[in-house]
């Protein structure tokens, strides 16, 4: 039964990537799958439920390279920027890396069924403030400065994937750059080591 769930959760991915949000059905995620329609309400109570599980597995997976990079980078003797820096490199090449994934991810957060996903993505700026908040006058300062970053980032990504940018060291240099001046606009101004 898990085969069967980890392959629809796949499914889901490259039917929103095909079809869009607005237009994938269960019937064309249960046929990528290689399954039939009936496995899917085996697996999940329903359509919604099953694009929520798939954002969260797919998001998470980029979030998690987030996370990863911010930590690793946390204790190294460089500035905030070096390190921010280390941190949207790693990330940015592992969003251009599954054109699918960033797709779905992209599609259904600006879709009608975000609004399930709150809650989760909710956690997610949680564990961005723990980590980030320290460099900001205030916590709402750094969920705003963490929400506008992830958007510029994600979207500037999904640029590329559409064809509407080309992935060149000039454009990535661009959105670090405008994720710099959001990050500068919103926190203390204080250069760490």
């Amino acid at each position: 039964m898990e085969d069967k769930k980890c392959a629809l959760l796949n499914a889901v991915k490259i039917a929103v990537a095909r079809y869009g949000i607005s237009g994938v059905s269960t019937r064309n995620i249960a046929e990528i799958a290689g399954v039939s329609d009936s496995h899917i309400y085996r697996c999940f109570k329903d359509k919604e439920e099953m694009l929520l599980q798939a954002y969260m597995r797919e998001n998470g997976a980029i979030f998690s390279v987030i996370l990863r990079e911010i930590d690793k980078s946390h204790n190294l003797p460089i500035s905030f920027k070096e390190k921010a820096r280390l941190s949207f490199d790693k990330t940015w090449r592992v969003l251009l890396s599954d054109a699918d994934r960033l797709t779905f991810c992209v599609s259904y957060y600006h879709s009608n069924f975000f609004s399930v996903a709150d809650e989760y993505h909710t956690g997610q700026l949680e564990e961005l403030t723990n980590r980030l908040s320290d460099h900001f006058a205030t916590e709402a300062d750094c969920k705003h400065a963490m929400y506008s970053m992830c958007s510029v980032l994600y979207d500037s990504a999904y640029a590329i994937i559409n064809g509407h940018a080309e992935d060149t060291d000039e454009y990535a240099n661009r959105v670090f750059e405008t994720e710099q001046a959001i990050f500068i606009s919103q926190s203390k101004l204080k250069e760490d080591k």
